[in-house]
C-alpha cells in the first residue's frame, strides 16, 4: 500500500534558530526530485515506492525527474541483492543518484579487511551475505573471516561491486544537499569528513541553525518522517516497520510518499 502523508510541514523554529532560505524556490519549474530513505534490503518496499513514483510521473509528467537514494540500501532486510539489482536496472533508463550509507561502507571494508566481519554481521551483514548465497564460515576466526570474504567476492556480481564502489557521499541539487547521515554544523560541504557524512548523529540532529543548505538525510530511524526548517529525515526503519518513505520535492511544495 502506498499512501501520501500531508503536504509541506515545518517545525516552529525555536528561540535562537536561524531560518533557512526556502530551497524549493531554487528548483526549476517542472523539476521533480524524489528522495528515498533507508531501504535496508527491503526490495518489496522499494518496488512499491518505484510504482508510486512512476504513477505520479505518468499522471503529471515533469520536465525533469531525479531519484536520490539516501544510502543504507543493504543489510538487515531479507533481499539486499534484489535491491541492488533493482537500482542498477532502474538507473539504466531513469535519472537515479544512489548515495553511500555506512552499511555500504561496512560491506566494502569487510571485503578489503575480512577481520571486520564480526562487527558487520552484528549490524545486519548476515542478511546481505545470505541474499548472495553466502553463509559465514564458523568459527569466525581469521581463517573463517578470510574464507567468507573470498566466497563473498566470488558471489557478488561484478556489476554490483562496481555500483557499490562508485557511490558518492553526497549530492547537491538546487538549495538541497542529499547525504546519508548529515553534516557537521559550521563546516562547508567540501570540509566534511567521510565519517560524519556517513555516521553523524547528535551534533547534526540537535542543530537548529542553518547548515547553509537544506539537508535531506536518513540514517537515524524514527516513527515518522521528520520535517524541520533546516532538514528532512526520511529514515522510518523500513526493515522493522514495513514503512519505507520518500519525499517528493518541487517548487509547489514537499509531499511524503510511504509504504505501509
Amino acid at each position: 500500500m502506498i499512501g501520501w502523508w500531508g503536504k509541506r510541514q515545518k517545525e516552529r523554529e525555536g528561540a535562537g534558530s536561524e531560518p533557512s532560505a526556502d530551497p524549493l524556490s531554487t528548483l526549476s519549474e517542472g523539476t521533480r526530485i524524489f528522495a528515498i530513505g533507508d531501504i535496508h534490503g527491503c526490495d518489496d518496499l522499494l518496488a512499491q515506492i518505484h510504482s508510486g513514483i512512476d504513477e505520479i510521473n505518468a499522471n503529471d509528467p515533469p520536465d525533469v525527474s531525479i531519484e536520490v537514494v539516501l544510502g543504507d540500501m543493504i543489510d538487515r532486510g531479507p533481499d539486499s541483492r534484489g535491491v541492488i539489482d533493482r537500482l542498477i536496472a532502474r538507473g539504466r533508463h531513469k535519472a537515479v543518484v544512489a548515495l553511500s550509507g555506512n552499511h555500504e561502507a561496512m560491506l566494502l571494508r569487510f571485503l578489503a579487511a575480512p577481520d571486520t566481519l564480526p562487527q558487520w554481521l552484528g549490524l545486519g551483514g548476515l542478511e546481505t551475505l545470505r541474499s548472495y548465497g553466502v553463509e559465514p564460515r564458523s568459527p569466525l576466526d581469521a581463517a573463517g573471516a578470510a574464507d567468507t570474504a573470498e566466497r563473498a567476492m566470488a558471489a557478488i556480481p561484478g556489476e554490483h561491486l562496481a555500483f557499490l564502489q562508485q557511490l558518492p557521499l553526497h549530492c547537491s541539487l538546487g538549495g538541497f544537499t542529499f547525504v546519508h547521515a548529515g553534516l557537521r554544523p559550521g563546516l562547508p560541504l567540501d570540509r566534511q569528513t567521510k565519517r560524519d557524512l556517513l555516521e553523524i548523529r547528535t551534533p547534526f540532529l540537535n542543530h537548529r541553525g542553518s547548515f547553509g543548505t537544506f539537508v535531506v538525510h536518513g540514517h537515524t530511524p524514527g516513527p515518522d518522517v521528520e520535517i524541520l526548517h533546516n532538514r528532512i529525515n526520511l529514515d522510518t526503519g523500513a526493515f522493522a516497520t514495513g514503512c519505507l518513505s520518500a519525499a517528493l520535492l518541487e517548487r509547489e511544495g514537499i509531499k511524503i510518499l510511504r509504504t505501509g
